[in-house]
């Protein structure tokens, strides 16, 4: 703002000077320019005053060739023409001011209804990891954006069985997000019947294949039904990985 309000003093100052220097014709249209400045960094009523001070400016520091009526007539003239300019771009420039505080408003309030269906989404994810005797189990998900379409969970099967689910909606964002709560609720209620195998076959063709599901698998005891996913690799102690 203080750096503006220096340019427009100083285009004021630079065009009274060559107002001064230059006899041959008029330069006061070019007073519109500093003062168009003004409008859209200063209130209203400092640039109609700045409007006064550059007429008067011309007057002082231009070449009067007459007096009287026509005098006066150009003086007016001129002010109208400052003045509608200052009250438009003025006009403008808080039309503009109004526009972008009400995009930031907007901004501010997804940001916030994203960052809380990202909280909704951490919440579906297990809390805890069931203790598998032989086994230990680690997992953790790094959304790419701040809602992600990752999903793991722990589902206890039949006979004492612990499903392991990894799953991968195809795209990214809150579409992505919003499908994986669906996800889990569907292998949740196929979990208390048919085996693992049947249960991703089923869960895939009949609840995720039409969503668009990219990825998923569900392994109980050490079988495994990949949805797409790459082969496992399992690393043994001081072996090689195999898949």
């Amino acid at each position: 703002m203080v750096v503006l309000t220096f340019v427009v003093i100083a285009g004021i100052s630079a065009v009274g000077y060559a107002d001064k220097s230059i006899s041959s014709f008029s330069l006061a249209p070019l007073y519109f320019l500093p003062l168009a400045l003004s409008a859209l960094i200063h209130p209203l009523r400092i640039s109609l005053a700045l409007s006064v001070v550059c007429l008067g400016l011309h007057d002082l520091l231009g070449q009067v060739r007459d007096a009287g009526v026509s005098h006066i007539t150009k003086d007016a003239t001129a002010l109208l023409g400052y003045i509608f300019v200052v009250i438009v771009v003025n006009q403008l420039g808080t039309q503009r001011r109004r526009l972008a505080e009400v995009a930031e408003k907007q901004r501010d309030e997804l940001a916030r209804e994203i960052q809380l269906a990202a909280e909704v989404q951490q919440s579906i994810l297990p809390r805890s990891i069931p203790a598998v005797p032989g086994f230990e189990f680690a997992a953790r998900m790094y959304p790419a954006k701040i809602v992600a379409g990752d999903y793991h969970g722990f589902i206890e099967l039949p006979e004492g069985q612990i499903g392991l689910v990894i799953a991968d909606v195809s795209g990214k964002g809150v579409a992505a997000g919003l499908l994986m709560p669906s996800i889990e609720v569907a292998l949740r209620i196929d979990a208390l019947g048919p085996p693992a195998q049947t249960i991703c076959y089923e869960a895939s063709t009949r609840s995720f294949a039409r969503s668009q599901v990219e990825t998923a698998s569900f392994p109980c005891s050490m079988e495994n039904c990949a949805l797409g996913h790459a082969p496992w690799s399992i690393q043994m102690p001081d072996t090689i990985p195999r898949s």
